[in-house]
């Protein structure tokens, strides 16, 4: 529409863990976007394939997502607290 407003239909969500070259998606359905949040948009080819990448199951995915999350928030608070001692 003339405010940029976006419908989209079979929305899907890709989760990636790029060091294992797995992913997995979350299926959304349909989502409508508000033209003031609208960033960028890019058109998938579905005849190009995921190179390397595999499908894997969700939980999998999603349980690593958060194993990772973890360790990077333990990292930064040693980091933060290196700081403050030295």
């Amino acid at each position: 529409d003339q405010f940029a407003n976006l419908l989209l239909e079979h929305v899907v969500e890709r989760h990636i863990l790029a060091e294992e070259k797995l992913y997995a998606e979350v299926y959304l359905g349909t989502m409508l976007i508000r033209g003031e949040n609208v960033c960028l948009i890019g058109e998938v080819d579905p005849e190009r394939p995921d190179g390397q990448l595999r499908e894997a199951p969700l939980s999998y995915v999603l349980r690593r997502e958060a194993e990772l999350e973890a360790d990077n928030k333990g990292k930064q608070l040693d980091m933060f607290a290196d700081q403050a001692e030295g």
